[in-house]
């Protein structure tokens, strides 16, 4: 079904606009694909494969807990118990799960140091700065248009 109601026929199938709005999940692509014709140009790359890298960047980020470790990490190496400590109500398997989830996407660096005991800190690689300072106007604009909207 389109936005509007209507059926997606075989012969539609084969536009973007209609294999985007296939799929609930893709309605958000959709919505940036018209946004386009509303406010020309965008300021990012527009598509069907951009819309696909902002729903997988917000995956990323939206991951429960994700933007707490990030958050921790950003003033340096930490141990995995110092992360535990500044993020009230992770249990250990929770953080275990996301510090490896952070570090296969290559947000995290897991660095051991041989020591006795071995010592295991986790830091931000660049990758990780460059999204922490992606979402800096990203919580810009949510102080501006959703102070209301706070559940803390």
């Amino acid at each position: 079904m389109l936005p509007g109601g209507s059926a997606v026929t075989d012969a539609e199938s084969a536009g973007p606009v209609a294999r985007l709005s296939a799929v609930p999940e893709q309605l958000a692509c959709w919505g940036l694909l018209m946004l386009r014709q509303v406010t020309e140009p965008l300021p990012f790359a527009s598509g069907e494969q951009a819309c696909h890298r902002v729903l997988n960047a917000i995956d990323v980020i939206g991951a429960r807990w994700t933007g707490s470790i990030l958050m921790a990490a950003v003033r340096g190496a930490r141990r995995f118990k110092e992360y535990r400590a500044l993020i009230g109500g992770i249990s250990d398997s929770q953080l275990t799960v996301r510090l490896k989830e952070l570090q296969a996407r290559g947000l995290i660096a897991r660095t051991v140091i041989p020591s006795t005991p071995v010592q295991i800190t986790y830091t931000l690689t660049t990758a990780g700065e460059e999204l922490i300072a992606a979402l800096v106007p990203l919580s810009q604009w949510g102080e501006q248009h959703l102070a209301g909207d706070d559940d803390a």
